[in-house]
């Protein structure tokens, strides 16, 4: 996978998870080191829960590439139960 596409992908579904949770995301690549991706929920300016965190070993082909997919998988399924959750309080 393309890293330019991997990371267009990721932000995408991002900002949209942004618009209804409070969010920050932590990253870190190196050449020589594992690289990871961290999306923390915050209240009130702190640390609340550690919703994703991805990993990818250093010197792994593509490994930046594949760690923006992954996470921008689970950044798609807590979208999708969002959704969820919203729908069922409106029916209930």
């Amino acid at each position: 996978m393309d890293l330019n596409a991997a990371i267009d992908e990721f932000y995408e579904v991002y900002r949209k998870l942004q618009k209804h949770m409070k969010i920050r995301m932590h990253t870190h690549f190196a050449q020589r080191e594992d690289g990871y991706i961290e999306i923390w929920q915050y209240r009130n300016n702190a640390r609340e829960k550690l919703l994703v965190k991805v990993t990818a070993e250093a010197g792994e082909p593509d490994a930046e590439a594949q760690c923006y997919a992954k996470a921008a998988d689970f950044v798609q399924n807590i979208l999708r139960e969002q959704e969820e959750q919203q729908d069922q309080r409106a029916a209930g």
